[in-house]
């Protein structure tokens, strides 16, 4: 899909979940996470010595799409059939919340390029969570623009 494509489809699917006066700054599609390689290669092997090699089985990272807000950071779930946002929301966090790390630039799977981008998300208790962002393909450029909107908003 490209690029402006993806941000049309998560602006207009965020519009529900918007405020009065709130307005989308990025919008973009990413892997939330990381799946280790280790956890991977035990469960593909499991998976198949039981199916006597007749099915090969691995975790990949949950994708989904990010809308930021002039007030918060939303993430929407993607339609199983088509890969379109829908309106349903995942997760939002407060962007007052949020603090970026640097962007590093990548290879997924050696072959697809990618820039990965570490949020840090502050709970009330004040410990720090941090969260791995992957943006894949024609959403790589949006990285920066995250993490410049982040500090410009602070």
């Amino acid at each position: 899909m490209k690029h402006d494509r993806i941000v049309e489809y998560a602006t207009i699917a965020a519009q529900p979940s918007l405020g009065p006066g709130e307005r989308v700054e990025v919008a973009s599609r990413v892997q939330v996470g990381r799946v280790s390689v280790r956890r991977n290669l035990v469960l593909a092997t499991l998976v198949a010595v039981v199916t006597f090699g007749g099915l090969l089985v691995f975790r990949v990272p949950k994708v989904l799409y990010l809308v930021l807000t002039d007030r918060r950071l939303l993430f929407l779930e993607p339609n199983e059939l088509s890969g379109r946002p829908t309106t349903m929301v995942a997760a939002q966090h407060d962007r007052p919340a949020l603090f970026a790390g640097p962007v590093v630039p990548g290879r997924v799977a050696l072959l697809r390029p990618a820039s990965r981008l570490t949020l840090a998300l502050a709970e009330p208790d004040g410990s720090r969570e941090e969260l791995l962002l992957t943006f894949l393909g024609a959403c790589r450029q949006d990285a920066p623009r995250l993490a410049n909107a982040l500090l410009v908003g602070r």
